[in-house]
């Protein structure tokens, strides 16, 4: 599910929300980073759910 996270760094990341039922996904949601290797040369952020 693309997503718009705002981070602490930087103040917002068009990004990926994994691991999470859409229906589950919030405003506001507190999510962490998850490196998603798509090539040996690029690995992309993503987020899911703090647990």
């Amino acid at each position: 599910m693309a997503a718009i996270v705002e981070l602490d760094e930087w103040p917002h990341l068009l990004t990926n929300i994994i691991d999470c039922k859409p229906q589950k996904i919030k405003i506001g949601m507190d999510v962490t980073v998850a490196w998603d290797d798509v090539t040996p040369e690029i690995t992309l952020p993503e987020f899911k759910p703090c647990r």
